[in-house]
């Protein structure tokens, strides 16, 4: 039933194409992973504390990162360490420090590396620094 669930997402994003994201831009607030915080980063904080502000308008690059949000296994959410939030149209994603993304009521695991090599791919003007450090590891 679960592998069903997210095979029917992967399913319907890959059929909808690039196109479905719409003509405007794909906005990620991220805390590195691998941050530990005293104070958890929520659902309610992740933007004010985030480090990273990512704004993608490629149509291309915005369906790979939601191909990359949409395949893994079924797994938990956890609300208190929010790590990355992903806004596009009317869609939104939140990952926390396992790599898990929590869309609707379906939590997957997704690779973290894949994630991070993402990130990397980007060109600097589609990353903006919000702040370096400021929270204790």
């Amino acid at each position: 039933m679960c592998y069903l669930r997210v095979s029917l997402l992967s399913f319907s994003l890959l059929f909808s194409g690039p196109g479905a994201f719409g003509g405007g831009a794909t906005t990620v607030y991220f805390v590195p992973f691998e941050i530990d915080t005293y104070v958890p980063i929520t659902r309610a904080t992740i933007i004010s504390d985030a480090w990273e502000k990512w704004v993608i308008s490629s149509n291309s690059e915005t369906s790979r990162l939601f191909t990359l949000l949409s395949n893994g296994p079924e797994d938990r959410f956890d609300e208190n360490n929010v790590r990355g939030l992903v806004l596009s149209d009317n869609e939104s994603y939140l990952i926390d420090s396992n790599g898990v993304v929590l869309k609707g009521k379906l939590s997957i695991r997704i690779d973290k590396a894949q994630f991070v090599r993402f990130k990397d791919s980007l060109r600097p003007d589609q990353r903006q620094v919000i702040r370096k450090g400021s929270s204790s590891k």
